[in-house]
């Protein structure tokens, strides 16, 4: 894993400096206390619908942008061996859409912004890092890991 990590840490460094916003593009996009963690294996179903969600241990107060795109890339890319990190642009664009939807609806902030849709792709990139970051610690906090888990 460490090897791994060293390997591609250009690539990382490389991905850290293209996330960052401008302060005027940050002024713009609201931000609330988000789950941060909202995953399929956090939620509750019944039938296709979700109507539970778990897991609040990494709640706090960020970009609202933020937590769609944490979400985005924890259910809209592949974890499967053959094809491992794609990114499923139909996911994406199904889950914005319902999103949107949703948010028109709704008394409140309302649909994403222009800002928040245009930094979408970046916010992805940042989400990423955020799991690659948390993926890192789990890797070297637990003794009895699986390489194989965490390097795939």
């Amino acid at each position: 894993m460490d090897r791994l990590f060293v390997a591609h840490l250009d690539e990382i460094r490389d991905v850290i400096a293209r996330s960052c916003f401008a302060a005027e593009a940050l002024a713009k996009m609201p931000h609330f206390a988000l789950h941060a963690d909202y995953h399929a294996g956090n939620l509750k179903y019944h039938g296709l619908s979700v109507v539970g969600v778990f897991d609040f241990d990494d709640v706090r107060v960020d970009y609202r942008v933020f937590d769609i795109a944490l979400a985005l890339a924890n259910m809209c890319t592949s974890w499967d061996a053959a094809d491992d990190g794609a990114v499923r642009f139909d996911k994406i664009r199904a889950f914005v859409g319902v999103c949107q939807g949703a948010a028109g609806r709704l008394d409140g902030p309302g649909p994403l912004n222009e800002v928040e849709l245009r930094a979408m792709w970046r916010m992805l990139a940042n989400a990423t890092l955020n799991l690659l970051s948390w993926e890192v610690i789990v890797y070297f906090a637990d003794q009895e890991t699986e390489d194989g888990d965490y390097l795939r």
